[in-house]
């Protein structure tokens, strides 16, 4: 499962504590029947797009060059059909960083493959191994989604199970984070996975894992700057209180969300100029209509600007949206945008009668999944 794993992940930026102008080699075995065929590695380097090739022989193949400052992410690609680098799907990552770097494939397949030799690349792969394993406790239904083999025309209720299946592929990923971070506490990658532990675990769950980091991270440029953020990451936590804002409606009133204290309140931010914003507003029209009755209710926030004010009022009205709506009109400069770190949208926190934050980014039917679980609990069978 590494393939898939590996794709998603490649997003992290990645931290500058290599020697430039070092040297790396990249060696391993990729066996097939005749054991023939070629290898490629694409990578970007210093602003160029480099991609190399070399002849598998028998199966064998090897890969030289120079390093950045920091690990760059490389593509390595097996080709033994004749397809092409492009078109064949036998693609891991590797990370090119100073000394030797062993690839070790299970025959002809890069599942289950590991990655190894130096710092980066054995952190990476022991991160891939915490999520191979937890994946590993998949069902049947689950692997058939990550493969892509489940059709939306003939399964019944296909997008509740899709996005039931991204919460549990969620949660097995946020987990090996979590022991990641836990076992490898002198990693720069454990400080790189921080902001995706911060932002789905509890912060009684984020600080102590900050706090268990070596002192040479903590103490490094991004440890510093992680460390400064995590009164911001306390603040906005599930299970930590809402804070409050006070907004113009559309009609100039001044509301506070604290008014509200007392009823389930899904604070969304939005605007009228954003597409998947828009895309999204039937959704939150019908679980609005479905659960209005129970102790719920809608407040949306727009980062619209002061000078189309009239394109977020017609928004309102061809969308539908007949929930509160507030904006102070200055686009990313809102200030409930900063005060709650909303830096894409949409965007959205579900706050309990109590004020607290019990639930974030909940789009498509994990909005309507989330409400259903509060409101009709299934019972356990004793």
């Amino acid at each position: 499962m590494k393939k898939l794993f590996i794709a998603g992940l490649s997003i992290i930026q990645l931290t500058a504590f290599a020697q430039g102008n070092s040297k790396f080699t990249i060696k391993g075995n990729y066996r097939t029947g005749n054991s023939s065929g070629k290898a490629y590695l694409a990578y970007t380097m210093n602003g160029k797009s480099i991609i190399d090739s070399v002849e598998l022989k028998d199966g064998f193949f090897k890969f030289a060059g120079k390093t950045s400052a920091s690990p760059v992410p490389a593509t390595l690609t097996f080709d033994t059909k004749g397809v092409g680098r492009t078109e064949s799907l036998e693609q891991i990552t590797v990370y090119l960083e100073p000394g030797t770097i062993n690839v070790k494939t299970n025959g002809a397949t890069v599942i289950g493959s590991q990655v190894t030799g130096t710092p980066y690349n054995n952190d990476y792969n022991d991160l891939n191994n915490l999520v191979d394993a937890g994946i590993s406790h998949m069902t049947d239904e689950d692997r058939r989604f990550m493969e892509g083999k489940v059709s939306p025309l003939s399964t019944q209720d296909y997008e509740t199970k899709v996005a039931q299946f991204r919460k549990r592929f969620s949660d097995i990923t946020s987990d090996a984070y979590v022991k990641f971070i836990k076992s490898h506490t002198t990693s720069m990658l454990s400080l790189e996975l921080f902001p995706k532990v911060a932002y789905e675990q509890r912060y009684e769950v984020v600080k102590p894992l900050f706090d268990g980091l070596s002192s040479k991270i903590k103490n490094s440029a991004e440890g510093k700057k992680l460390a400064g953020n995590l009164e911001k990451m306390r603040v906005l936590a599930i299970g930590q209180p809402a804070p409050d804002i006070e907004l113009a409606d559309t009609a100039g009133k001044l509301v506070k969300l604290s008014s509200f204290r007392g009823k389930y309140v899904l604070l969304d931010f939005w605007a009228s100029w954003c597409g998947p914003c828009r895309a999204e507003n039937p959704n939150l029209v019908k679980v609005y209509n479905k659960f209005k009755d129970k102790n719920f209710t809608i407040i949306s926030i727009s980062l619209d600007k002061f000078d189309s004010k009239a394109l977020w009022l017609a928004a309102i009205k061809n969308d539908g949206l007949s929930w509160l709506q507030l904006s102070d009109l200055k686009f990313w400069d809102s200030a409930a945008a900063k005060l709650y770190g909303v830096q894409a949208i949409p965007q959205n926190f579900l706050i309990d009668p109590n004020g607290i934050i019990v639930g974030k980014t909940l789009v498509g039917n994990s909005l309507d999944a989330k409400m259903s679980e509060i409101f009709y609990p299934v019972k356990a069978v004793n």
